[in-house]
Order: structure tokens, then sequence, then C-alpha cells
């Protein structure tokens, strides 16, 4: 650990400003990355690792979308699995009565036609 000194800090990209920046696009998903750098008064390219480096997010149709799942979309993931198995339990054929073509899990977001997210 180095001594505390004054200047400049060796990044901004720290937990604070990412907490900031999560908190600006919860209030508001349709915000540019220049409103973040103005608001929090750091660069747009600390921005931009922000957002896609820390926060997972992609803009889809002037929206700030997550890249991955949640930490809440993953254990409802669990829970469905537990929840089958549990059936399956109970019934030796309650597996051949399902019909599934692959293990895709789909996050549903129904993004606005460009014209209207222009507003």
């Amino acid at each position: 650990m180095d001594e505390h000194r004054e200047g400049r800090p060796p990044s901004v990209v720290t937990e604070k400003n990412v907490s900031t920046v999560e908190k600006l696009i919860i209030q508001d998903r349709r915000i540019t990355v220049k409103q973040l750098a103005f608001e929090t008064k750091i660069s747009i390219g600390s921005v931009e690792t922000i957002l896609h480096d820390h926060l997972n997010l992609n803009k889809v149709s002037a929206l700030w979308v997550p890249r991955l799942l949640t930490t809440d979309q993953k254990q409802e993931r669990v829970n469905c699995r537990k929840h089958l198995l549990r059936q399956e339990a109970n019934d030796a054929f309650f597996f051949r009565r399902i019909v599934t073509i692959d293990d895709t899990w789909i996050y549903q977001f129904d993004p606005e036609p460009k014209s209207a997210s222009m507003q």
C-alpha cells in the first residue's frame, strides 16, 4: 500500500463511480454516454468502460439493457430446475411429456421503434 498523497487518483473507475452511473441508468434508461459523463464529471471513455466492463450493459434502441442474466434471473432458473426435478421424482414419465428444442434462456425485451425512442 502506498502512503496517501495529494493529486488525481490513478483511475476514476471506482466502486463509487460505478454505483453512481448505475443509479443514473436506473433512473433513466435513455440517458446518453455524454449525459452520464457530464453528470458524473468523468470522461466518456471511463463511462463506457463502466457501462460495458463493470455493469455489462449494451445500448439497444436508445435504452441501456443488461447484457447478461442478473443474479435474480439465474436464481429463478435454478428454482425452476429444482421444481422440475421434484416433479420428475413424483412422476417417472414427467420429462417424457415435455417437448424441448434447446437449452436457451431468453430474456424478453421489447424495444420501441426508433421513431418512438427519439422523442
